[in-house]
């Protein structure tokens, strides 16, 4: 996508530039993991049994590692160096959890099945792009554009259908073993959930929550899913007969909502939000989306 600056009441595009060395970017987005990807750094240049990962990250929300490689050109296959990377990580979980426990000083139960790998590129080939059209596959893609006067931009990359199941590879064992093990969440996963009225009650907030902002995408995660631009200000966690949803605001930012509303901050959930607030009947819908722009607009300063 161009960028512009402008000036003088008039647009000027503005020039890409290009890395010259692919570890000037590793170190870039390593120093700003949290920033970019929303994960924690943990190790870089990890090289276990004959393979070196680029960058091992930690994703907090899913208490799951992120395997990050940094690419220079088109030429390899997303899908079998992601898998070798995954089953390495399957293999070997045991020098994963020390790596983990070393950078984090304490002990965390990690969810295997939400293991990913990244690929980062300033380009992928009509190749890449077409073997990630697959419903429950572990790996991304993401583009990044740097432009003249130090701007750079990051864009996941999305493939515009995804009607194949990743288990119709039949690739081998490395591909069974992660195929088996590794869990892709969709849409459907949570609103089967529900009951229909608490599913139409999500669909409807989530076509008002994405008409607020394009740039805001829907994080579908294990235990809920979650809108977010560069982190969620808002999640859904599915049940029968509700929606409970989690907001990045505390008590005290409130305000007219605030007796309806439930401090969640000192207790264990697996959302992100500090406040939550429960939708079982058609009138909770217009305070819900009350809320949730309020979370979105304190996350983006509005």
């Amino acid at each position: 996508m161009p960028l512009f600056r402008i000036s003088g009441g008039r647009v000027e595009l503005l020039k890409t530039v290009d890395h010259k060395v692919e570890k000037e970017l590793q170190l870039f987005v390593e120093k700003n993991l949290q920033n970019i990807l929303g994960l924690t750094f943990v190790k870089t240049e990890f090289i276990l049994h004959g393979f070196r990962l680029d960058t091992v990250a930690f994703d907090e929300e899913n208490r799951s590692l992120v395997i990050i490689e940094y690419k220079k050109g088109k030429d390899y296959s997303v899908i079998d160096q992601g898998f070798t990377y995954l089953n390495l990580m399957l293999t070997y979980k045991a020098d994963f959890k020390l790596l983990l426990m070393e950078k984090l000083q304490k002990k965390i139960n990690i969810d295997w099945s939400q293991s990913k790998v990244i690929f980062v590129a300033n380009q992928f080939s009509q190749y890449q792009l077409v073997a990630i059209a697959i419903k429950d596959l572990p790996i991304e893609l993401m583009k990044y554009t740097l432009y003249e006067d130090g701007l750079i931009s990051f864009e996941q990359v999305k493939p515009l259908t995804k009607e194949v199941s990743v288990k119709s590879l039949r690739r081998g064992k490395t591909f069974d073993r992660v195929s088996k093990e590794i869990k892709i969440y969709t849409l459907d996963n949570h609103l089967k959930k529900s009951d229909k009225p608490i599913q139409e009650f999500y669909l409807k907030l989530r076509d008002e929550i994405l008409g607020i902002d394009n740039q805001i995408q829907e994080n579908i995660k294990k235990h809920y899913i979650g809108f977010k631009t560069s982190h969620n200000f808002v999640e859904f966690v599915f049940q029968r007969n509700a929606l409970k949803i989690y907001l990045d605001l505390t008590v005290d930012e409130l305000g007219e909502h605030r007796a309806l509303v439930e401090d969640c901050s000192k207790v264990d959930h697996w959302a992100t939000g500090d406040t939550r607030f429960k939708i079982s009947k058609s009138n909770d819908v217009p305070i819900a989306l009350d809320l949730i722009k309020q979370s979105y607009n304190k996350l983006n300063k509005k």
